[in-house]
């Protein structure tokens, strides 16, 4: 679990208040509850009015990174599954965040990614 700086009361996502005014509670409460981030395990109030099966102990603001072994053996990348070929998306997400990496840098990670 790692501390990535985006903890946040209010995500700005879709079950905001307005939203949530249409559901007859307790579901807008329960929306609105769900809008941020949260302390998650034991003392997690959705849980225990959903009666949801225990959630990972985290605080709010720790996200688990994901795993990149074997991650040339997929074989469909990103959410989307819009990426057949590794070297792609390296490709891709190298662009897109202007990262400036030469054609040798983005070989050399793709050589790196396939060794885990």
């Amino acid at each position: 679990m790692y501390d990535i700086g985006t903890h946040t009361d209010r995500a700005g996502v879709i079950l905001g208040p307005p939203f949530a005014a249409i559901f007859p509670e307790p579901a807008g409460s329960i929306l609105r509850l769900l809008s941020g981030d949260r302390t998650l395990g034991e003392e997690d109030i959705v849980e225990d009015i959903l009666k949801f099966q225990a959630r990972p102990n985290r605080e709010a603001g720790l996200f688990k990174a994901p795993s990149l072994t074997n991650i040339w053996d997929e074989p469909l990348l990103l959410h989307n599954g819009s990426f057949t070929d590794l070297g792609a998306l390296i490709s891709y997400k190298a662009n897109f965040f202007s990262f400036e990496l030469s054609e040798e840098e983005q070989e050399a990670l793709l050589a790196y990614l396939k060794t885990l």
